[in-house]
């Protein structure tokens, strides 16, 4: 019998390797990704909402192909490790929420 913690655990991991795929994504289109931003939480978050906004544009004007690598997709096979304590009672209230 499957438990609803193992139920999650799929979904999760398939959420995280597109999440990662779309990161992978927008670093191929923006240089400025790849390294340190050097400027104040408030700017370098202005940057990469900016790079997310271009990014949408271009991939709905069909300006740049970028092409989806599914090979490139990094799957963790452990994420438990992740959580911290305060985290914890939330993700067992959400496994049981929607996983049972």
């Amino acid at each position: 019998m499957i438990v609803p913690e193992e139920r999650y655990q799929q979904p999760l991991l398939t959420t995280r390797a597109t999440v990662e795929c779309a990161f992978g994504q927008l670093k191929g289109r923006w240089n400025c990704l790849h390294q340190e931003l050097r400027y104040s939480p408030d700017r370098s978050g202005a940057i990469v909402v900016a790079c997310f906004a271009l990014h949408n544009y271009a991939v709905m004007r069909r300006l740049l192909n970028i092409p989806l690598l599914d090979d490139d997709i990094i799957v963790v096979e452990n994420v438990t490790d992740v959580y911290v304590r305060d985290g914890r009672a939330r993700h067992r209230q959400i496994i049981h929420q929607y996983f049972s």
